[in-house]
């Protein structure tokens, strides 16, 4: 029987050195240990705190902005006072700030439009954004689909927002407000119009350019008839009309080159009125709130309707043109008027093609421009729809130029009495 042999463990060099170098360490930390100053540690919750901003009112409100050129005035608290600090977003368009408080930041509007958009405002350090919905319009566009081979003479509308235009081609074409195109009439006696409109049972009237007589294109379509001839004369002058429109009993008020103001009334008498015989072109004619408008080469006239069978009062000047400002070297095209008073008057100038082209008059006698900077020349022809849009035939020599515009402007127009008979 063998005897248990007792082991003692080897110690290597190996387990020597990590040993020895065990102890060098232990007595390195021992003898580093020094004093050093308290260091106040810093957390998050010393940080400053940004707070969230918060949106409480959008200026213009919802609907009244356009694209590309409203500036847009957003109220609310947490904005950063510093220039940089906010971020404006559109529907992820940015827009640009011009100015921005603790309170208040204003911008431009970006060239995005939608009735759903929504605004973002992203404040730097803010743990959350502010946002609200809001839109944005097209202040104008071009309308109807109309291009370069086609010249619109003038345009008319009626109560379901159809908009017609009589072409150079002696055709009168018809655009429904969802684009539905469609071939209505032909003018085939005469190649041009001064004015067009849509009177009693839904005919649309045509006045041939420089003559004295209105012809109709019956509903539904065809071809135009004569309707209305004016007296030869009046006042020894021959009657030559440019323009003409409705009061609410169906009498009819033209004006043009010669003849003065004259008149055709329900019971089928046409006859001059003995108005505005002194010589100066009546351009355009609008009967608004018991007054036949007359706008001339010299600014704006009216008498008042005095009856319901067509005869008026004494010519008085509203608007002198001399006082038109900038808008004195441009000549005088068209007028109409929105419900509250406000009349825009349609202009031209080709000399200087840099000018605003729609001038309002207000009720107070005050002028502006209407959207400077933004319309192009020329207004030849304006006509208000059934809602908060007017349309322009902008007849532009300039085939690339010429269009139908139609115009936002946020407030309806006042009545044409002949689309309501």
């Amino acid at each position: 029987m063998k005897k248990r042999q007792n082991r003692t463990p080897k110690i290597t060099g190996s387990t020597t050195y990590r040993f020895i170098l065990f102890l060098m360490i232990i007595s390195m930390m021992v003898s580093s240990c020094e004093e050093y100053p308290e260091i106040d540690l810093v957390t998050y919750d010393d940080q400053p705190i940004v707070s969230s901003p918060i949106i409480t009112t959008i200026a213009p409100p919802v609907g009244s902005a356009f694209a590309a050129y409203s500036l847009v005035t957003i109220t609310g608290d947490n904005f950063s006072p510093d220039s940089g600090g906010n971020t404006i977003y559109f529907s992820g368009m940015q827009a640009e700030i011009q100015s921005e408080s603790i309170s208040e930041i204003i911008v431009l509007a970006p060239d995005v439009t939608g009735e759903n958009l929504e605004i973002s405002i992203v404040v730097t350090g803010a743990p959350e954004i502010a946002t609200a919905p809001y839109s944005l319009a097209n202040l104008s566009l071009e309308y109807a689909g109309f291009g370069n081979a086609e010249k619109s003479r003038r345009i008319a509308m009626d109560a379901d927002e159809n908009i017609y235009a009589m072409l150079d081609d002696r055709t009168v074409v018809k655009v429904s407000p969802s684009g539905d195109r469609t071939n209505y009439g032909t003018t085939s006696a005469f190649p041009s119009a001064g004015e067009m409109r849509v009177g009693p049972s839904g005919a649309l009237y045509i006045q041939r350019t420089s003559q004295r007589i209105i012809y109709s294109i019956p509903p539904g379509g065809g071809d135009a008839q004569e309707f209305i001839t004016f007296p030869e004369s009046v006042g020894g002058q021959s009657v030559r009309l440019t323009s003409f429109d409705f009061d609410e009993h169906g009498n009819i008020y033209a004006g043009g080159i010669g003849g003065g103001l004259v008149a055709s009334n329900v019971n089928g008498n046409s006859y001059g009125l003995d108005q505005y015989l002194d010589g100066v072109k009546i351009k355009s004619v609008r009967v608004y709130d018991g007054y036949v408008y007359l706008g001339r080469e010299d600014g704006v006239w009216r008498s008042e309707i005095q009856s319901d069978t067509g005869s008026v009062g004494t010519a008085e000047q509203v608007f002198d043109w001399a006082n038109s400002g900038s808008f004195s070297d441009s000549d005088l095209k068209s007028i109409t008027f929105a419900a509250d008073g406000d009349m825009l008057i349609g202009t031209s100038n080709t000399s200087n093609t840099s000018l605003d082209p729609i001038l309002v008059l207000h009720p107070d006698g005050s002028t502006e421009s209407l959207y400077p900077g933004q319309l192009l020349l020329p207004a030849d022809h304006i006509v208000w729809g059934n809602g908060v849009y007017a349309y322009v035939n902008r007849a532009n020599r300039d085939a690339e130029l010429r269009r139908i515009i139609r115009i936002n402007l946020l407030k309806p127009g006042a009545p044409y009495y002949g689309r309501g008979l």
